[in-house]
């Protein structure tokens, strides 16, 4: 993740929790067609 970007997100949204998730929700996604590929984890229950 680029710095300016972590930066930006960091001022926005609140610090997490730091409670254990329970179950995880995991999608992977390609990156304007390409062999790239992203990955998000989210706590299903939140």
């Amino acid at each position: 993740m680029k710095e300016i970007d972590k930066q930006a997100l960091e001022e926005e949204l609140p610090t997490p929790a730091e409670t254990p998730a329970r179950l995880l929700a995991v999608d992977e996604f390609s990156i304007k067609k390409r062999h790239k590929y992203g990955t998000t984890v989210i706590d299903a229950e939140a």
